[in-house]
């Protein structure tokens, strides 16, 4: 049973569970807004809220969330000023990364093993944590649920959403919050580098099998939650970073699943 199992055993498969709640429920709208490079560049730019939580000395979770959820407003703002989703992802890619670079090289805590936060590592996680992924989950799924439609209408088609009297710009804003609340809470299991491949590979695996979104959400659920504990799994046979794990795991489903996507 579980509650025999090791401490950090225990966290970690909770984690995964969770945490697969809102990523497969955000992967939806990522792959069929067709976003997916933006949750790349949102990602990476939890990188800086890293950097300036080893600068301050501790209080990972709650800087790193911050940090993630301004970049990616700011980026959402970017992308409404005109200027092209390209051009936007790659301004707050090169800006915070060489940010972020400039602060770790003159913090004290340059020591820090950056690798665990690039690649995760399971062994960071700790009960906090758990409790912080517990009301992020919560909150996500509550907004999520209450503005599900507005969500659908501006995927789709934002005249039509307009139209229907959704505001296109806040409904955006409040997406793209979301999207950094999440990947914020994974850095620690999955990393920086491959956190992004949760809000792109569970939904992509989902429309290969279906084109209804009740269907979509429900196989991307079961995909996430089967890459995370299976990705988990083969980390800790094998000791190989948990995020790479992960991804991988997705990676197959989505390979796997292909031929039978229908053209």
């Amino acid at each position: 049973m579980i509650l025999h199992l090791e401490p950090f055993i225990t966290r970690t498969v909770i984690a995964d569970i969770l945490i697969a709640f809102p990523m497969s429920i955000l992967s939806f709208f990522v792959v069929t807004k067709r976003i997916s490079f933006a949750t790349v560049s949102i990602s990476h730019a939890t990188f800086g809220g890293v950097a300036i939580a080893i600068f301050a000395g501790g209080y990972l979770m709650p800087i790193t969330m911050l940090f993630s959820i301004s970049a990616s407003l700011v980026m959402a703002l970017l992308i409404q000023a005109k200027l092209t989703k390209d051009s936007s992802i790659g301004i707050i890619f090169s800006s915070i990364m060489a940010f972020s670079v400039i602060l770790i090289s003159i913090s004290k805590g340059y020591q820090t093993d950056i690798t665990s936060y690039l690649f995760g590592n399971i062994l960071m996680l700790t009960n906090s944590d758990i409790k912080i992924i517990v009301v992020v989950c919560i909150v996500v799924l509550v907004v999520v649920y209450k503005n599900f439609w507005k969500f659908m209408l501006t995927t789709f088609s934002e005249s039509i959403a307009d139209t229907n009297g959704v505001s296109v710009k806040k409904t955006n804003l409040l997406f793209f919050a979301l999207l950094g609340l999440v990947v914020s809470i994974g850095v620690k299991m999955i990393g920086i580098i491959l956190i992004s491949s949760l809000l792109i590979l569970p939904a992509s695996v989902a429309l290969n099998l279906s084109s209804r979104y009740r269907q979509v959400i429900t196989i991307s659920f079961i995909s996430a939650l089967t890459s995370t504990i299976g990705g988990t799994w083969i980390s800790w046979e094998f000791d190989i970073p948990t995020g790479a794990s992960i991804a991988s795991f997705a990676s197959l489903l989505f390979f796997i699943t292909l031929p039978f996507k229908k053209q």
